[in-house]
């Protein structure tokens, strides 16, 4: 009994134990409830404080995002701006205004054009106006800067507004050069101008045939030239000759004279009159304020004007062309038989150009009166060079590229066209069956990677067995090609030979390592498979040509030009070709 009394009052001692429990976790209840109403009052004015820098900092993302749209249409105008005014360096009003325009054309009809130390202004409060900055950087760069306000839409709680900058610098790439990177241009196969040439320049008189190679000199395609028939049934004929280039980079050293020299005559006719002197006529004209644009220099008269004649009275003579003996041995025994005469000196930098027109069977030699006989015509081979003020007809040769290669090295190069005459004691051996030329055609540099060139070859290819382009270094550009030519551009037309064989041009082909432009692959049996012809070849540049494309040695500037070669089997050749190189794109680019 008494053990089961101990065992009662034992449970009710727990139960007083347990009674304390739960009256300490009632109270902790009650503790926690309060601390909860507490912390519920903490957190809401935590959360009221945190909301305003949480508003702010959505304000800002939303703001944010406009100001990145608003920088693409200013980076877009600057840009257009850019390549707009650019055309017109280094007339830096006329830039301007097109610049400007092209702003207010894209959204910014308010903007003004400011000079450089309001531009930089860095108050707090940016002048919502927008401006504009022009910065030349040379004559074929400009730089377009422009500042505009970002709108702010929430974030005016916290700033008053934004000026936005952006810049677009645009340059404008020259047309290539056509001849080669020396100084001078069509001297044969001397060694004294550097890369040899292997050809002479050439002009043709107006009473020639076009058939004969000159696709812009000769005005006829048909064989008579008599004064009541004076028309020009050559569409390409060109009344002023052919057009050059003479680039002058640096005159620190004092004036340069722009020279010619006259190599050998060609007659065909059956005598010679008093007026067979047949005079080339070289008019060279003045640099202007669009250095840019090569084709305005000739809307003034020229700034100098030459006539070289026929040098002797005689039918016969190192002077004319079928006794002009071995251009080779010229090098070698003395020089070529011509002089150089000057044409005139400059002493300013910049651009020239040079007409050469060969004017036998225009006028006489008094510049007036009759045609010279009709039946006649006198062909002339002649070069071209610039040398130092004081050279006169004495020895002088720099370069572009190469161990050699001097940055002030002037250039001379072919505008539009360029005729050349090669015959076959240009073609030294190559060590194989045949014979090769290399002619340099012209300098493609990195900044057109990407495009294509497009290569006009009229009447090329008589006598030769097969032609290539040559990349810069040395290797066979894969090409692809065709005759552009219809029977109105035929001096005969009814021969259908190099044609489709239904009087069309010939369909486009491709060529790689081994040439598919021979000479009798589309003529009548002969070797004149593309007499008359006009063939265009197109050149894919590829995309990394910029890193790979030219030759690159170590010191030196890298070698851009590209050449087409000529191999021959016989040497036997006398190839008068008229051909031309662009880069077809837009001349004007974005570089930064």
């Amino acid at each position: 009994m008494s053990q089961s009394v101990d065992s009662v009052e034992s449970n009710d001692s727990n139960e007083a134990v347990e009674g304390e429990r739960v009256e300490s976790v009632t109270s902790r209840s009650t503790i926690g409830r309060a601390r909860d109403k507490a912390e519920q009052g903490y957190v809401m004015a935590t959360s009221a404080l945190l909301l305003v820098p949480m508003l702010i900092f959505a304000a800002f993302a939303t703001d944010v995002g406009a100001w990145y749209v608003r920088g693409q249409d200013i980076q877009r105008a600057a840009d257009a701006a850019a390549l707009a005014g650019v055309v017109w360096m280094p007339n830096d009003a006329e830039a301007a205004v097109a610049a400007l325009q092209t702003i207010q054309l894209n959204g910014y009809p308010t903007a003004v054009v400011v000079d450089a130390a309001t531009f930089n202004n860095t108050a707090d409060d940016p002048d919502p106006t927008p401006q504009v900055l022009l910065t030349s950087s040379g004559p074929q760069q400009l730089r377009v800067d422009l500042k505009a306000e970002g709108e702010v839409f929430f974030g005016s709680l916290v700033i008053d507004g934004i000026a936005i900058e952006r810049y677009g610098t645009a340059e404008y790439t020259f047309p290539v050069p056509m001849g080669n990177p020396g100084n001078a241009l069509g001297t044969g196969a001397e060694t004294d101008y550097g890369r040899v040439d292997n050809f002479y320049l050439r002009e043709m008189p107006r009473c020639e045939l076009r058939q004969n190679g000159d696709f812009i000199g000769a005005a006829r395609s048909v064989s008579v030239c008599e004064p009541t028939t004076q028309g020009e049934p050559n569409p390409q004929y060109e009344v002023d000759g052919h057009a050059f280039i003479a680039e002058i980079p640096d005159v620190s050293a004092g004036g340069w004279e722009i020279q010619a020299r006259a190599t050998c005559w060609a007659r065909n006719g059956s005598t010679r009159g008093a007026e067979a002197d047949a005079p080339l006529r070289f008019r060279l004209y003045n640099t202007d304020a669009t250095p840019l644009d090569d084709y305005d220099n000739e809307n003034v008269p020229p700034m100098a004007e030459l006539l070289i004649n026929h040098p002797d009275g005689t039918q016969t003579g190192s002077f004319d062309e079928a006794t002009c003996g071995n251009p080779t041995t010229w090098t070698r025994t003395g020089g070529d038989p011509g002089t150089w005469e000057t044409i005139d000196t400059v002493f300013s930098a910049g651009r020239y150009v040079l007409r050469s027109k060969n004017v036998y069977n225009d006028l006489d030699p008094d510049g007036a009166g009759p045609l010279n006989p009709p039946t006649n015509v006198r062909r002339a081979l002649f070069s071209l060079r610039v040398v130092p003020a004081g050279t006169g007809n004495g020895a002088y040769a720099c370069s572009r590229v190469g161990p050699t290669a001097i940055a002030t090295c002037p250039a001379i190069y072919g505008r539009d066209f360029v005729t050349t005459y090669t015959n076959n004691t240009m073609l030294p051996p190559s060590g194989g069956a045949a014979n090769s030329a290399v002619l340099s055609l012209a300098e493609i540099g990195p900044e057109h990677a990407g495009k294509q060139i497009e290569i006009i070859l009229f009447d090329p290819a008589d006598g030769l067995d097969e032609m290539f382009v040559l990349r810069p270094d040395g290797t066979a550009a894969t090409i692809r090609w065709r005759t552009i030519d219809t029977e109105f551009y035929n001096y005969r037309t009814s021969r259908t030979d190099y044609t489709d064989g239904s009087g069309g041009p010939v369909a486009e082909q491709t060529c790689g390592t081994e040439s598919c432009i021979t000479q009798n692959s589309y003529g009548n049996g002969t070797t004149y498979g593309f007499q008359d012809r006009t063939l265009r070849i197109i050149v894919d540049i590829p995309a990394d040509y910029g890193t790979t494309g030219c030759v690159q040695v170590a010191g030196e500037p890298d070698d851009c030009w590209w050449e087409v070669r000529y191999d021959d089997s016989n040497g036997s050749i006398n190839e008068t070709l008229t051909w031309s190189v662009q880069v077809i794109g837009d001349p004007v680019r974005l570089i930064d």
